[in-house]
């Protein structure tokens, strides 16, 4: 019924947002933001990637399934404070491939695993230094590659001596994700930054000209974000266009974080709109949208709780897959609710999404 209110209201005023957005609040999203979720988030995932490098390097130092099952959690933890950083597709995290250094997804031809599997098999020594290892190929040195290491093949030898090559290269990709969490973090922190750009556009910018241009980026990246999280992390897992189910589509499937990686980015594109305050530059519609929402993130947090089993457990079992189909629908509502009703609300388009560069 709410959502039926919110359709039929914006049917009636399609102008309503060019009449009623104060101009004092547009201009604070960016800072609110900023301040209320970005940095926050940002620091906490480079506290998560030091944390992993630490577990790693313990590891490698005195191998045993203790030292193992530590540095796995470390890993989803990790993996549990990118996701609701992954949709933020503009700023530092584009800056010198720094997303795709992070996370390779989508990677539908298995690019990551076949080099990885490459690099244990014939156990170089440049990809141990982690700063040589940046100028590798994506696709050794980010969260999918030390997935791998972690959970893959042969990963029991990590307890024992027999794996020491493969450990120090998961100690070194562990080290490159900590130095592009730390590089991401500190730029964000800087006031004279992008941070500054965002909250303080100027007609000289290339990017952000105006209050309007800041909006369109923020909104767009949450909107996408949604889109992502449907098309390139669910679908291909769930099975679309006559596609059976495939776990092993799904991101993260190797150490069952996949999960946590959709629902970690849908929940945090709520956070970061409900912090930014837009919301209350969207006019009488506002409330709506906000609690909205509200019930939408609730929908995915329960979800999460439906679904106990492994990815390709819960593909096999009709309750679970029925859920993981709702989630669908919910990234679905989310991607309508902010880049259609939201954005419409504020008066701007949202544009094409980053996504479509990948």
């Amino acid at each position: 019924m709410r959502r039926l209110l919110l359709a039929l209201l914006f049917a009636a005023t399609p102008a309503l947002a060019q009449e009623v957005v104060p101009t004092a609040i547009e201009a604070g999203v960016a800072q609110r933001a900023i301040e209320a979720y970005v940095r926050p988030s940002f620091e906490r995932f480079a506290e998560q990637a030091g944390a992993l490098e630490t577990g790693m390097t313990a590891l490698c130092g005195a191998p045993s399934e203790t030292a193992l099952a530590d540095a796995r959690q470390r890993f989803a933890d990790m993996a549990g404070a990118y996701a609701p950083i992954s949709f933020l597709r503009f700023g530092p995290l584009l800056r010198d491939n720094r997303m795709e250094r992070l996370f390779l997804w989508p990677d539908p031809r298995g690019i990551a695993l076949k080099q990885v599997q490459r690099v244990l098999a014939e156990q170089p020594d440049d990809v141990l230094d982690p700063v040589a290892l940046q100028g590798k190929s994506v696709a050794l040195q980010g969260i999918n590659a030390l997935e791998f290491v972690l959970f893959g093949t042969d990963s029991e030898t990590l307890t024992a001596a027999s794996g020491s090559y493969r450990c120090r290269y998961g100690a070194s990709t562990a080290a490159a994700i900590r130095r592009v969490a730390d590089d991401t973090r500190n730029e964000w922190a800087d006031a004279d930054g992008i941070s500054r750009r965002l909250i303080t556009p100027d007609v000289t910018d290339p990017d952000y000209r105006t209050v309007r241009e800041v909006l369109e980026e923020l909104v767009g990246a949450a909107a996408h974000g949604a889109e992502g999280a449907r098309d390139i992390m669910l679908l291909p897992a769930i099975g679309q266009n006559g596609k059976k189910p495939n776990g092993r589509a799904a991101p993260l499937w190797r150490s069952d974080n996949s999960l946590a990686m959709v629902g970690g980015s849908l929940i945090g594109i709520v956070d970061f709109v409900r912090a930014s305050g837009v919301t209350e530059a969207a006019g009488p519609v506002g409330p709506d949208i906000d609690e909205t929402l509200a019930l939408e993130a609730a929908n995915v947090q329960r979800i999460e709780t439906e679904v106990t089993g492994t990815i390709e457990e819960a593909l096999a079992d009709r309750q679970q897959m029925m859920s993981l189909r709702y989630l669908v629908i919910y990234s679905d509502q989310l991607e309508t609710l902010i880049g259609g009703h939201l954005a419409q609300a504020l008066g701007i388009t949202v544009g094409f999404s980053a996504l479509d560069r990948d």
